[in-house]
Protein backbone atom coordinates (compact mmCIF):
# COMPACT_ATOMS: atom_id res chain seq x y z
CA UNK A 1 0.00 0.00 0.00
CA UNK A 2 3.04 2.32 0.00
CA UNK A 3 1.86 3.73 -3.76
CA UNK A 4 -1.12 5.02 -2.04
CA UNK A 5 0.06 8.20 -1.49
CA UNK A 6 2.42 8.54 -4.74
CA UNK A 7 -0.44 7.21 -7.42
CA UNK A 8 -2.82 9.70 -6.99
CA UNK A 9 -3.19 12.28 -9.86
CA UNK A 10 -0.35 10.51 -12.04
CA UNK A 11 -0.51 9.96 -16.13
CA UNK A 12 0.91 6.49 -16.31
CA UNK A 13 1.87 6.49 -20.30
CA UNK A 14 4.62 9.51 -20.21
CA UNK A 15 7.82 8.01 -21.79
CA UNK A 16 8.04 6.22 -24.87
CA UNK A 17 8.53 2.93 -24.11
CA UNK A 18 5.96 -0.12 -24.31
CA UNK A 19 4.02 -1.77 -21.67
CA UNK A 20 1.87 -5.54 -21.36
CA UNK A 21 -1.42 -4.71 -20.29
CA UNK A 22 -4.86 -7.12 -20.61
CA UNK A 23 -5.49 -5.35 -24.39
CA UNK A 24 -1.83 -6.47 -25.49
CA UNK A 25 1.35 -4.32 -25.60
CA UNK A 26 0.67 -0.96 -26.37
CA UNK A 27 2.48 2.53 -26.07
CA UNK A 28 2.17 4.16 -22.91
CA UNK A 29 2.46 7.22 -24.53
CA UNK A 30 1.75 8.60 -27.86
CA UNK A 31 2.03 12.00 -30.54
CA UNK A 32 -1.41 11.50 -31.26
CA UNK A 33 -2.55 11.22 -27.26
CA UNK A 34 -0.16 14.29 -26.57
CA UNK A 35 -1.25 15.90 -29.99
CA UNK A 36 -5.02 16.20 -29.05
CA UNK A 37 -4.56 16.63 -25.02
CA UNK A 38 -2.58 19.67 -26.32
CA UNK A 39 -5.68 20.82 -28.34
CA UNK A 40 -8.07 20.21 -25.76
CA UNK A 41 -5.87 22.17 -22.82
CA UNK A 42 -5.67 25.04 -25.73
CA UNK A 43 -9.38 24.93 -26.30
CA UNK A 44 -9.85 25.56 -22.75
CA UNK A 45 -9.93 29.55 -21.48
CA UNK A 46 -8.50 29.28 -18.21
CA UNK A 47 -4.75 27.45 -17.34
CA UNK A 48 -4.93 24.09 -15.92
CA UNK A 49 -4.77 24.12 -12.50
CA UNK A 50 -6.91 27.82 -12.38
CA UNK A 51 -9.60 25.99 -14.69
CA UNK A 52 -9.57 22.67 -12.18
CA UNK A 53 -10.32 25.12 -9.19
CA UNK A 54 -12.45 26.64 -11.00
CA UNK A 55 -14.74 24.00 -12.08
CA UNK A 56 -14.57 22.09 -8.63
CA UNK A 57 -16.14 25.36 -7.03
CA UNK A 58 -18.73 25.03 -9.52
CA UNK A 59 -19.57 21.99 -8.95
CA UNK A 60 -19.89 22.03 -5.19
CA UNK A 61 -22.15 24.92 -5.62
CA UNK A 62 -24.18 22.85 -7.99
CA UNK A 63 -24.53 20.19 -5.34
CA UNK A 64 -24.98 22.08 -2.43
CA UNK A 65 -28.22 23.34 -5.19
CA UNK A 66 -29.85 20.00 -5.65
CA UNK A 67 -29.12 18.74 -2.08
CA UNK A 68 -31.01 21.94 -0.89
CA UNK A 69 -33.89 20.35 -3.64
CA UNK A 70 -33.93 17.13 -2.63
CA UNK A 71 -34.05 18.27 1.06
CA UNK A 72 -36.66 20.11 -0.02
CA UNK A 73 -38.74 17.71 -1.27
CA UNK A 74 -37.77 15.07 1.43
CA UNK A 75 -39.64 17.61 3.79
CA UNK A 76 -42.86 18.02 1.69
CA UNK A 77 -42.82 13.45 1.14
CA UNK A 78 -42.48 12.73 4.37
CA UNK A 79 -44.75 13.71 6.22
CA UNK A 80 -47.27 13.27 3.13
CA UNK A 81 -46.29 9.41 3.34
CA UNK A 82 -46.91 9.18 6.64
CA UNK A 83 -50.31 10.81 6.71
CA UNK A 84 -51.28 9.02 3.47
CA UNK A 85 -50.19 5.89 5.37
CA UNK A 86 -50.57 3.53 2.04
CA UNK A 87 -50.49 0.01 2.55
CA UNK A 88 -46.79 -1.15 1.35
CA UNK A 89 -46.10 -4.37 -0.59
CA UNK A 90 -42.28 -3.91 -1.33
CA UNK A 91 -40.35 -4.63 1.69
CA UNK A 92 -37.83 -6.92 0.39
CA UNK A 93 -36.25 -4.36 -2.20
CA UNK A 94 -36.79 -1.31 0.66
CA UNK A 95 -34.81 -3.83 2.78
CA UNK A 96 -31.73 -4.30 0.13
CA UNK A 97 -31.75 -0.92 -0.62
CA UNK A 98 -31.25 0.36 2.81
CA UNK A 99 -28.83 -2.33 3.43
CA UNK A 100 -26.95 -1.30 0.38
CA UNK A 101 -26.83 2.51 1.58
CA UNK A 102 -25.59 1.73 4.96
CA UNK A 103 -22.83 -0.56 3.23
CA UNK A 104 -21.91 2.07 1.01
CA UNK A 105 -21.35 4.87 3.47
CA UNK A 106 -19.78 2.52 6.42
CA UNK A 107 -17.27 1.49 3.27
CA UNK A 108 -16.83 5.59 2.82
CA UNK A 109 -15.82 6.20 6.15
CA UNK A 110 -13.86 3.56 6.59
CA UNK A 111 -11.88 2.48 3.81
CA UNK A 112 -12.04 5.94 1.73
CA UNK A 113 -8.56 6.80 0.50
CA UNK A 114 -9.62 10.41 -0.11
CA UNK A 115 -12.34 11.62 2.17
CA UNK A 116 -12.73 15.23 1.18
CA UNK A 117 -15.85 17.48 0.63
CA UNK A 118 -16.46 17.05 -2.45
CA UNK A 119 -16.96 13.23 -2.19
CA UNK A 120 -18.93 13.37 1.41
CA UNK A 121 -21.47 15.86 -0.50
CA UNK A 122 -21.32 13.01 -3.38
CA UNK A 123 -22.34 10.58 -0.98
CA UNK A 124 -25.09 12.70 1.39
CA UNK A 125 -26.51 13.74 -2.19
CA UNK A 126 -26.72 9.66 -2.76
CA UNK A 127 -28.61 8.88 0.75
CA UNK A 128 -31.09 11.89 0.56
CA UNK A 129 -31.82 11.27 -3.40
CA UNK A 130 -32.68 7.32 -2.44
CA UNK A 131 -34.50 8.50 0.84
CA UNK A 132 -36.71 11.07 -0.89
CA UNK A 133 -37.57 8.21 -3.90
CA UNK A 134 -38.84 6.31 -1.01
CA UNK A 135 -40.96 8.96 0.31
CA UNK A 136 -42.33 9.59 -2.88
CA UNK A 137 -43.29 6.11 -3.44
CA UNK A 138 -44.67 5.65 -0.24
CA UNK A 139 -46.77 8.82 -1.08
CA UNK A 140 -48.10 8.67 -3.89
CA UNK A 141 -46.88 4.69 -5.03
CA UNK A 142 -44.41 4.06 -7.67
CA UNK A 143 -46.68 3.52 -11.09
CA UNK A 144 -47.53 7.48 -10.17
CA UNK A 145 -44.29 8.69 -9.77
CA UNK A 146 -43.11 6.47 -12.95
CA UNK A 147 -45.97 8.36 -15.03
CA UNK A 148 -44.88 11.79 -13.87
CA UNK A 149 -41.08 11.22 -14.45
CA UNK A 150 -41.81 10.11 -18.01
CA UNK A 151 -44.22 12.75 -18.61
CA UNK A 152 -41.84 15.25 -17.20
CA UNK A 153 -38.54 14.00 -19.19
CA UNK A 154 -41.03 13.64 -22.70
CA UNK A 155 -42.36 17.47 -22.16
CA UNK A 156 -38.96 18.54 -21.16
CA UNK A 157 -37.08 16.99 -24.21
CA UNK A 158 -39.06 19.12 -26.97
CA UNK A 159 -37.78 22.38 -25.61
CA UNK A 160 -34.21 20.94 -25.43
CA UNK A 161 -34.35 18.97 -28.93
CA UNK A 162 -35.64 22.07 -30.72
CA UNK A 163 -32.46 24.11 -29.21
CA UNK A 164 -29.81 21.40 -29.53
CA UNK A 165 -31.49 21.73 -33.39
CA UNK A 166 -31.15 25.50 -33.64
CA UNK A 167 -27.50 25.02 -31.89
CA UNK A 168 -26.67 22.24 -34.48
CA UNK A 169 -27.77 24.32 -37.97
CA UNK A 170 -26.33 27.40 -36.83
CA UNK A 171 -23.18 25.49 -37.19
CA UNK A 172 -21.98 26.21 -33.19
CA UNK A 173 -21.63 23.60 -30.44
CA UNK A 174 -18.85 21.60 -32.31
CA UNK A 175 -15.45 19.86 -31.15
CA UNK A 176 -12.46 20.17 -33.26
CA UNK A 177 -12.86 16.85 -34.01
CA UNK A 178 -16.25 17.61 -35.64
CA UNK A 179 -18.44 15.97 -33.50
CA UNK A 180 -21.41 17.82 -32.06
CA UNK A 181 -21.13 18.83 -28.55
CA UNK A 182 -24.51 20.91 -28.31
CA UNK A 183 -24.92 22.85 -25.07
CA UNK A 184 -22.67 20.45 -23.09
CA UNK A 185 -19.17 20.23 -22.56
CA UNK A 186 -18.44 17.26 -25.20
CA UNK A 187 -20.01 15.04 -26.96
CA UNK A 188 -20.40 12.04 -24.97
CA UNK A 189 -22.30 13.76 -22.67
CA UNK A 190 -24.66 15.41 -25.30
CA UNK A 191 -24.81 11.55 -26.42
CA UNK A 192 -26.02 10.32 -23.22
CA UNK A 193 -28.63 13.47 -22.45
CA UNK A 194 -30.22 12.53 -25.76
CA UNK A 195 -30.06 8.35 -25.74
CA UNK A 196 -30.93 7.98 -21.56
CA UNK A 197 -32.73 11.07 -20.46
CA UNK A 198 -34.88 11.98 -23.95
CA UNK A 199 -35.22 8.92 -26.18
CA UNK A 200 -37.07 6.93 -23.32
CA UNK A 201 -39.13 9.35 -22.55
CA UNK A 202 -40.25 10.05 -25.79
CA UNK A 203 -40.53 6.59 -27.39
CA UNK A 204 -43.14 5.97 -24.83
CA UNK A 205 -45.25 8.21 -26.20
CA UNK A 206 -44.83 7.30 -29.88
CA UNK A 207 -45.69 3.97 -28.85
CA UNK A 208 -48.72 5.35 -26.67
CA UNK A 209 -50.05 7.71 -29.17
CA UNK A 210 -53.66 6.56 -30.34
CA UNK A 211 -54.06 8.27 -33.82
CA UNK A 212 -51.51 9.14 -37.17
CA UNK A 213 -51.80 12.90 -35.98
CA UNK A 214 -50.90 12.24 -32.02
CA UNK A 215 -48.12 10.46 -33.13
CA UNK A 216 -46.35 12.67 -35.62
CA UNK A 217 -44.74 14.89 -32.58
CA UNK A 218 -43.32 12.06 -30.82
CA UNK A 219 -42.58 10.52 -33.64
CA UNK A 220 -40.78 13.38 -35.33
CA UNK A 221 -38.96 13.88 -32.28
CA UNK A 222 -37.41 10.65 -32.18
CA UNK A 223 -36.18 10.76 -35.44
CA UNK A 224 -34.68 14.12 -34.55
CA UNK A 225 -33.16 12.53 -31.29
CA UNK A 226 -31.48 9.80 -33.05
CA UNK A 227 -29.92 12.26 -35.50
CA UNK A 228 -28.67 14.14 -32.86
CA UNK A 229 -26.99 11.47 -31.52
CA UNK A 230 -25.42 10.68 -34.68
CA UNK A 231 -23.59 13.86 -35.11
CA UNK A 232 -22.04 13.54 -31.76
CA UNK A 233 -20.39 10.41 -33.06
CA UNK A 234 -20.95 9.07 -29.16
CA UNK A 235 -21.21 5.12 -30.02
CA UNK A 236 -21.24 4.43 -26.47
CA UNK A 237 -25.01 6.27 -26.70
CA UNK A 238 -25.73 4.96 -30.39
CA UNK A 239 -25.25 1.68 -28.91
CA UNK A 240 -26.99 2.09 -25.65
CA UNK A 241 -30.19 2.82 -27.49
CA UNK A 242 -29.99 -0.56 -29.56
CA UNK A 243 -29.62 -2.52 -26.79
CA UNK A 244 -32.95 -1.10 -24.84
CA UNK A 245 -35.06 -0.75 -28.15
CA UNK A 246 -33.68 -4.69 -28.76
CA UNK A 247 -34.87 -5.78 -25.28
CA UNK A 248 -38.30 -4.44 -25.33
CA UNK A 249 -39.11 -5.13 -28.61
CA UNK A 250 -37.96 -9.15 -28.12
CA UNK A 251 -40.20 -9.07 -24.76
CA UNK A 252 -43.44 -7.04 -25.99
CA UNK A 253 -46.30 -9.22 -26.54
CA UNK A 254 -48.57 -6.91 -28.84
CA UNK A 255 -47.16 -7.28 -32.29
CA UNK A 256 -47.96 -3.80 -33.20
CA UNK A 257 -45.76 -2.56 -30.69
CA UNK A 258 -42.98 -5.14 -31.61
CA UNK A 259 -43.08 -3.90 -34.78
CA UNK A 260 -42.84 -0.46 -34.20
CA UNK A 261 -40.05 -0.68 -32.26
CA UNK A 262 -38.33 -3.13 -35.01
CA UNK A 263 -38.81 -0.53 -37.45
CA UNK A 264 -36.93 2.03 -35.63
CA UNK A 265 -34.15 -0.34 -34.62
CA UNK A 266 -33.73 -0.94 -38.41
CA UNK A 267 -33.65 2.42 -38.98
CA UNK A 268 -30.96 2.75 -36.39
CA UNK A 269 -29.17 0.27 -37.20
CA UNK A 270 -28.68 1.02 -40.69
CA UNK A 271 -25.95 4.06 -40.56
CA UNK A 272 -23.91 1.97 -38.50
CA UNK A 273 -22.66 0.35 -42.06
CA UNK A 274 -21.45 3.83 -43.41
CA UNK A 275 -17.96 4.07 -42.79
CA UNK A 276 -17.83 7.47 -42.07
CA UNK A 277 -19.30 7.54 -38.73
CA UNK A 278 -16.66 5.13 -37.45
CA UNK A 279 -13.81 8.09 -38.63
CA UNK A 280 -13.52 9.36 -34.63
CA UNK A 281 -10.61 9.38 -32.52
CA UNK A 282 -8.84 8.22 -35.89
CA UNK A 283 -10.31 5.69 -36.18
CA UNK A 284 -9.61 3.94 -32.81
CA UNK A 285 -11.53 0.78 -31.80
CA UNK A 286 -14.95 0.99 -29.87
CA UNK A 287 -12.80 0.47 -26.56
CA UNK A 288 -9.81 2.37 -27.96
CA UNK A 289 -9.88 5.69 -26.29
CA UNK A 290 -10.36 4.03 -23.35
CA UNK A 291 -7.55 1.87 -23.06
CA UNK A 292 -5.71 3.49 -20.78
CA UNK A 293 -8.22 4.25 -18.34
CA UNK A 294 -8.88 0.37 -18.18
CA UNK A 295 -4.58 -0.19 -17.48
CA UNK A 296 -5.07 2.36 -14.79
CA UNK A 297 -8.30 0.57 -13.44
CA UNK A 298 -6.46 -2.65 -13.19
CA UNK A 299 -3.31 -1.66 -11.23
CA UNK A 300 -5.57 -0.35 -8.27
CA UNK A 301 -7.52 -3.25 -8.13
CA UNK A 302 -4.59 -5.05 -7.78
CA UNK A 303 -3.31 -2.63 -5.37
CA UNK A 304 -6.37 -2.75 -3.43
CA UNK A 305 -8.36 -6.15 -4.12
CA UNK A 306 -10.26 -6.64 -1.39
CA UNK A 307 -11.07 -3.67 0.44
CA UNK A 308 -11.07 -1.32 -2.94
CA UNK A 309 -10.00 2.53 -2.18
CA UNK A 310 -13.50 3.70 -1.50
CA UNK A 311 -16.18 6.08 -3.20
CA UNK A 312 -15.17 8.40 -5.94
CA UNK A 313 -11.56 7.89 -4.87
CA UNK A 314 -9.00 9.75 -6.93
CA UNK A 315 -6.23 7.20 -7.18
CA UNK A 316 -4.75 5.92 -10.41
CA UNK A 317 -7.00 8.88 -12.25
CA UNK A 318 -5.74 10.58 -15.10
CA UNK A 319 -6.95 13.93 -15.62
CA UNK A 320 -4.29 16.77 -15.87
CA UNK A 321 -3.92 19.80 -18.11
CA UNK A 322 -2.33 17.38 -21.08
CA UNK A 323 -4.79 15.18 -20.97
CA UNK A 324 -8.56 14.87 -22.72
CA UNK A 325 -10.21 13.16 -19.86
CA UNK A 326 -12.22 15.21 -17.44
CA UNK A 327 -12.02 14.65 -13.55
CA UNK A 328 -13.37 10.86 -12.23
CA UNK A 329 -13.54 9.47 -15.37
CA UNK A 330 -12.66 5.83 -14.97
CA UNK A 331 -14.05 4.31 -18.35
CA UNK A 332 -16.23 1.27 -17.37
CA UNK A 333 -18.86 1.45 -14.68
CA UNK A 334 -17.94 -2.20 -13.49
CA UNK A 335 -14.31 -1.57 -12.96
CA UNK A 336 -14.85 1.51 -10.92
CA UNK A 337 -17.18 -0.63 -8.48
CA UNK A 338 -14.35 -3.30 -8.31
CA UNK A 339 -11.82 -0.74 -7.95
CA UNK A 340 -14.00 1.64 -5.16
CA UNK A 341 -15.37 -1.34 -3.07
CA UNK A 342 -13.38 -4.14 -3.61
CA UNK A 343 -13.49 -7.26 -5.60
CA UNK A 344 -16.36 -8.79 -3.46
CA UNK A 345 -18.72 -5.86 -2.66
CA UNK A 346 -17.88 -4.52 -6.56
CA UNK A 347 -19.19 -7.97 -7.64
CA UNK A 348 -22.23 -8.06 -5.35
CA UNK A 349 -23.26 -4.87 -6.54
CA UNK A 350 -22.49 -5.98 -9.92
CA UNK A 351 -24.15 -9.12 -10.15
CA UNK A 352 -27.53 -7.24 -8.16
CA UNK A 353 -27.76 -4.30 -10.57
CA UNK A 354 -27.89 -6.33 -13.86
CA UNK A 355 -30.50 -8.89 -12.39
CA UNK A 356 -32.42 -6.23 -10.84
CA UNK A 357 -32.52 -4.74 -14.39
CA UNK A 358 -33.38 -7.96 -16.09
CA UNK A 359 -36.09 -9.04 -13.70
CA UNK A 360 -37.75 -4.90 -13.67
CA UNK A 361 -37.30 -5.31 -16.72
CA UNK A 362 -38.79 -8.46 -17.83
CA UNK A 363 -42.16 -7.87 -16.16
CA UNK A 364 -42.18 -4.07 -17.05
CA UNK A 365 -41.61 -4.45 -20.95
CA UNK A 366 -44.89 -6.46 -21.20
CA UNK A 367 -47.15 -3.24 -20.14
CA UNK A 368 -48.10 -0.64 -22.19
CA UNK A 369 -47.70 2.05 -19.95
CA UNK A 370 -43.99 1.46 -19.01
CA UNK A 371 -42.03 0.64 -21.98
CA UNK A 372 -40.27 3.31 -21.27
CA UNK A 373 -38.60 2.01 -18.34
CA UNK A 374 -36.98 -1.35 -19.41
CA UNK A 375 -35.82 0.80 -22.77
CA UNK A 376 -34.10 3.06 -20.23
CA UNK A 377 -32.64 0.77 -17.42
CA UNK A 378 -30.92 -1.59 -20.29
CA UNK A 379 -30.07 1.36 -22.07
CA UNK A 380 -27.77 3.47 -18.91
CA UNK A 381 -26.69 0.00 -17.81
CA UNK A 382 -25.20 -0.71 -21.08
CA UNK A 383 -23.99 3.04 -21.28
CA UNK A 384 -22.06 2.48 -18.11
CA UNK A 385 -19.88 0.19 -19.31
CA UNK A 386 -18.49 3.12 -20.96
CA UNK A 387 -19.19 6.25 -18.50
CA UNK A 388 -18.94 6.32 -15.03
CA UNK A 389 -21.77 8.73 -13.94
CA UNK A 390 -24.03 6.31 -11.99
CA UNK A 391 -22.12 6.75 -8.79
CA UNK A 392 -22.15 10.43 -8.90
CA UNK A 393 -24.89 11.39 -7.31
CA UNK A 394 -24.89 14.76 -8.43
CA UNK A 395 -25.43 13.84 -11.98
CA UNK A 396 -28.87 14.61 -13.89
CA UNK A 397 -28.02 11.23 -15.43
CA UNK A 398 -27.48 9.12 -12.05
CA UNK A 399 -30.25 11.56 -10.42
CA UNK A 400 -33.08 10.12 -12.88
CA UNK A 401 -31.62 6.28 -13.36
CA UNK A 402 -32.13 5.59 -9.19
CA UNK A 403 -35.34 7.52 -9.47
CA UNK A 404 -36.13 4.90 -12.25
CA UNK A 405 -34.30 2.20 -10.88
CA UNK A 406 -36.23 2.82 -7.10
CA UNK A 407 -39.75 3.27 -8.63
CA UNK A 408 -39.66 0.45 -11.39
CA UNK A 409 -38.16 -1.97 -8.48
CA UNK A 410 -41.30 -0.89 -6.01
CA UNK A 411 -43.47 -1.44 -9.08
CA UNK A 412 -42.39 -4.67 -10.37
CA UNK A 413 -42.75 -5.85 -6.78
CA UNK A 414 -46.66 -4.86 -6.39
CA UNK A 415 -47.28 -5.81 -9.68
CA UNK A 416 -45.85 -9.47 -8.65
CA UNK A 417 -48.06 -9.95 -5.71
CA UNK A 418 -51.26 -8.74 -7.52
CA UNK A 419 -52.75 -5.23 -8.58
CA UNK A 420 -50.90 -2.01 -8.16
CA UNK A 421 -52.38 0.35 -5.83
CA UNK A 422 -54.29 3.08 -7.42
CA UNK A 423 -53.57 2.29 -10.97
CA UNK A 424 -55.65 -0.91 -11.90
CA UNK A 425 -52.76 -2.24 -13.79
CA UNK A 426 -51.89 -5.65 -13.57
CA UNK A 427 -49.16 -7.64 -15.10
CA UNK A 428 -51.20 -8.87 -17.49
CA UNK A 429 -52.36 -5.46 -18.95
Amino acid sequence: MACRGSCSRTIRWQGSSRRSTPFGRMPTWTPWRWQQGRRYAASMALPGRRRRRTARGSLMESSIIKLILLVAALLFLAPLAYVLKRPVAWVRPLVLIVLAIVIVALHYFLVQYSVNAQNTLSLLNGIVLLITAIAAAAAFSPATCLSFLQKLAMVLSYPAVLYALVIYLTGNGFDYEGKFTGFTENSNIMGGYLALLMFPAVLQGFLNAKSGWSRLAPGLLTVLIVLLVFATASRASLLSILAGVAFVALLSPSLARKYRLMIILGVMVAPLFLTSFFQKNEDLALFGSRAQLYVLRFEAISESPWLGWGLAADVNNTYDRFNIFPPQEKGNTILQMLEEFGIVLGTIFTLAITLAIVSIGRRLARMRATIWVPTFLVAAWVHSMFETWMFNFQSMVAIFFWLTFIWAAFHARWLKQGTAPNTGMTASS
